[in-house]
């Protein structure tokens, strides 16, 4: 009887969700000095890490819940075991990180790095409210924040207090901004605590190696409390055309984009030549963050580029067929 009794305990407890693994490669990056992978829910609670194979560059992260995560990678060219500006840097998703969502093992998740000769800045962020989510800090190359971000980089929690680094795509004059996206939808809301480097008049800085801007400091404030600040309308005003992964793909990949508001978006392939040989997508579509499938049954084996028009501007990413 008592065993029976043991059964039907064991049956009747309850069930949890099992923990999945992600898969890929980190691409790019120069000699042999390791590659590490983090993993950071959206809810910026904790964080995983895992390191790279060594000449292979692959990378699993293991044991993660169901939810949404922030990839990031770096080369750890120092070998000081933390990403310092300089070093080989990539988010998932490209220049903004895009959040993964995992509810189930993934494989083929790249990540591709910076070069070395791209650059970065960083600083500290202070926050004084009780609101809590991700915050975002954001660089562009003009002081209206207008069109596409020029790199980006994000707190390791969710109180708005901390320090931050963030990687550009250039070495350039940039300003910088951060707010805490409240929502989830990666873009500056006005109802969101918000904060500029420089204040009510935005102060331009310059990113240029080897000696790169670690003062970059951003007080947020909310949105009803009486400070001044520019005026600064949905983030990105723009678009941007994330990394397809993985790449170089065998059938499928993936391709991420943001879109700062509602628009009319087309998303085109053309082959070496230049020459518009298919559409993967188009329509009118939301502001936020997109994945689309492209399915390449019917392509031969080669190089393609992928373009993302919205509202008739342009941005391509180069894609490897591999049968």
């Amino acid at each position: 009887m008592s065993r029976w009794f043991c059964i039907f305990l064991l049956f009747s407890l309850p069930l949890t969700a099992r923990p999945y693994q992600v898969t890929g490669t980190i691409l790019g990056g120069e000699g042999f000095q390791l590659r590490w992978v983090f993993a950071v829910p959206t809810s910026l609670d904790t964080f995983y890490a895992a390191v790279a194979i060594p000449i292979f560059n692959t990378y699993t992260v293991s044991n993660l819940d169901s939810g949404s995560y922030f990839f990031a990678a770096y080369q750890d060219v120092n070998t000081n075991l933390i990403p310092d500006l300089g070093e080989p840097f990539g988010f998932y998703g490209g220049t903004l990180p895009a959040p993964l969502p995992v509810d189930q093992d993934l494989a083929g998740i790249d990540i591709e790095l910076s070069a070395i000769s791209q650059g970065g800045f960083s600083g500290e962020i202070t926050y004084s409210g009780e609101n809590t989510g991700t915050t975002l800090i954001v660089a562009y190359d003009n002081p209206e924040f207008t069109g596409t971000p020029s790199g980006a980089g994000f707190l390791m929690n969710n109180t708005g207090n901390g320090s931050y680094t963030a990687i550009t795509d250039t070495q350039a004059t940039f300003y910088a901004l951060a707010f805490m996206d409240l929502n989830g939808n990666l873009q500056y809301e006005a109802d969101e605590p918000l904060g500029v480097y420089g204040g009510a008049t935005p102060q331009s800085f310059e990113v240029e190696l080897p000696n790169m801007p670690d003062a970059i400091n951003i007080r947020l404030a909310d949105a009803d409390v009486a400070v001044e600040q520019p005026r600064i309308g949905a983030l990105p005003e723009g678009f941007m055309l994330g990394t397809p992964y993985p790449n170089p793909f065998n059938s499928e990949t993936t391709i991420p984009f943001v879109l700062g508001t509602d628009a009319d978006v087309r998303l085109l392939v053309y082959d070496l030549l230049g020459r518009e040989i298919g559409q993967i997508d188009s329509g009118r579509m939301a502001s936020g963050t997109h994945q689309v499938k492209f399915n390449a049954q019917g392509y031969s084996s080669g190089i393609y580029f992928i373009e993302l028009v919205v509202n008739g501007m342009r941005s391509q990413q180069r894609v490897a067929l591999i049968r």
